[in-house]
């Protein structure tokens, strides 16, 4: 509404001064130029949430094979060198195993539609003494339950979740970027 003001404005002044033409061309585009803009600056701020908003419905799919490979490549995208996936029967609690900053970490990756109780942060306990490994780590596409994150507190084992995965998408998008 104000745009239309403004332009039977420019249109009065366009016949005492010639120049005002130009105003009036400014006022019928402006707007649409604006709303550009902001639709532009939208979609870069919101890309890389909805490339992992996309990326997790894929993920949550996944059966646990997929899933530790997947996340072996996350590993491997984001610093991690000498990245293996752990032979899948009789794994001892380890499924990818990887070095970053001369750590050697063993990660236990679950792929569930539930949120993880104590029993992955035991098996990774068990496979970080097994393969000698100085972090242990549980990898998921969900949370963690209270009863979990009390048992990794207690034995060290890091929890990575939901929103630990999404962000290392973004740094690995983000590098990829550089």
């Amino acid at each position: 509404m104000v745009y239309v003001i403004i332009g039977f404005v420019v249109i009065y002044f366009a016949q005492v001064y010639p120049w005002a033409w130009l105003l009036l061309i400014l006022d019928l585009f402006l707007p649409l130029i604006v709303l550009l803009i902001e639709r532009k600056i939208k979609k870069n701020d919101t890309d890389s949430t909805n490339s992992f908003l996309t990326l997790s419905s894929s993920i949550d799919v996944m059966n646990g094979h997929t899933f530790e490979y997947w996340c072996a490549e996350l590993l491997r995208q984001n610093g991690f060198t000498d990245v293996s996936v752990t032979p899948g029967s009789n794994d001892q609690g380890i499924d990818v195993l990887a070095y970053k900053d001369g750590l050697k970490y063993g990660v236990q990756c679950k792929c569930y539609s539930n949120d993880l109780g104590n029993k992955p942060v035991q098996e990774a306990t068990t496979g970080r003494a097994v393969y000698g490994c100085d972090i242990a780590v549980v990898m998921t596409n969900r949370h963690f339950t209270k009863g979990a994150v009390e048992a990794a507190n207690a034995t060290g084992v890091w929890l990575w979740d939901r929103e630990k995965l999404a962000q290392m998408v973004m740094d690995a998008t983000e590098a990829k970027g550089r």
